[in-house]
């Protein structure tokens, strides 16, 4: 563990934040490189990648402030403009993976709508890069930071943190904890190598990212089981009725897609169904009472609460890009043809 990795002109360069920029750059570069094979001018995709680092920095922030306001930031020796500075604090760690990916697809549609470019084939093309962010900041940020770390583990791979460190402070000196951080890492590279792998075979746009979501939420849903950072608690019994009516709003939209004709007042009723039970789920489940004093409380941590919203939404991306999106055409995945250049005699030739 390495918080700190260097010092420059008396500043402090953090692991986290360092791990932060890496993991940027090594994603934008893959990405606009791939994007001319995908039909997708480079300079808007540079573009889209900023959205996204800005979306999961904006939203990782705010879910970790709404997911530990009690803990860590509404405390009694606080004014609150000192509050609000410690909720800017995010390179000290602090970001929430689900509110970044939220709010970085958010930023990335509305970008595509502003600029009348079709969603799905974008979010394709980035998805494998999430991954393959996530792995490099898990490793080099997280592990080094100390945050995310795993309950106690008999196993040769487990790992003791220093003295100060959030993890010793929880489960003590001698007690080896589950790499955790190292677990999401390789889940990271899975996704990365896997929807690579997939997006040849693809029919319709949106399946890769369909795939994102699903794997994920099924990947970090097991990998929560050996999170040992006790402040993740449990969600309330009565915040699952969120999910049941989002659940329903997206089979309502689905269905009203499928009609003949075509009844749009279904389709804005369906979506606006699933959108509304989504976002009250997305702040009410993740602002749940972390301490665990609630009465009726699942088993289900805030993430694997957040992931079943992320499979269902993943299986219904799936749904309409098999059955109602834009197919891919033949072309997809190859370079576009250059213009070809008019014979010698053609560009000579000009009028006496």
């Amino acid at each position: 563990m390495h918080r700190v990795m260097f010092e420059l002109f008396g500043m402090e360069v953090r692991t986290y934040s360092l791990a932060m920029g890496c993991a940027f750059v090594l994603a934008t570069v893959m990405f606009w490189r791939r994007s001319p094979r995908e039909q997708i001018d480079p300079n808007f995709a540079f573009n889209l990648a900023i959205l996204c680092f800005v979306g999961m920095l904006v939203g990782g922030r705010v879910m970790y402030v709404i997911n530990t306001w009690k803990e860590n930031f509404a405390t009694a020796d606080r004014t609150s403009w000192q509050v609000f500075l410690e909720t800017l604090k995010m390179w000290q760690g602090g970001l929430v993976f689900y509110g970044g990916f939220f709010a970085a697809t958010s930023f990335v549609w509305i970008y595509c709508r502003v600029k009348k470019q079709a969603f799905l084939p974008v979010a394709d093309l980035l998805a494998p890069y999430i991954g393959l962010g996530l792995s490099v900041h898990r490793s080099l940020g997280c592990y080094m930071n100390g945050c995310c770390f795993g309950e106690p583990t008999t196993l040769p791979w487990g790992v003791h943190f220093p003295l100060d460190t959030q993890p010793t402070r929880e489960w003590g000196i001698e007690t080896a904890v589950h790499p955790t951080q190292l677990y999401m890492a390789f889940n990271g590279l899975f996704l990365y190598l896997f929807l690579r792998w997939f997006r040849q075979f693809k029919r319709g746009h949106g399946e890769v990212f369909a795939l994102l979501f699903m794997l994920y939420s099924i990947d970090r849903g097991l990998i929560e089981i050996f999170r040992g950072d006790k402040i993740r608690g449990h969600v309330p019994m009565f915040d699952l009725f969120y999910l049941a009516i989002f659940v329903a709003g997206l089979i309502l939209w689905l269905y009203a897609r499928g009609m003949t004709p075509r009844r749009k007042w279904a389709e804005w009723t369906g979506m606006a169904i699933f959108l509304g039970a989504g976002a009250v789920g997305l702040f009410g489940g993740a602002g749940s009472d972390s301490a665990n004093d609630v009465t009726a409380a699942t088993p289900f941590s805030t993430s694997q609460y957040l992931g079943f919203f992320t499979f269902a939404a993943g299986a219904a991306v799936l749904y309409y890009s098999r059955f109602f999106g834009q197919r891919v055409q033949p072309e997809y995945g190859t370079l576009p043809e250059p213009e070809a250049e008019p014979p010698p005699a053609a560009r000579s030739s000009s009028p006496a």
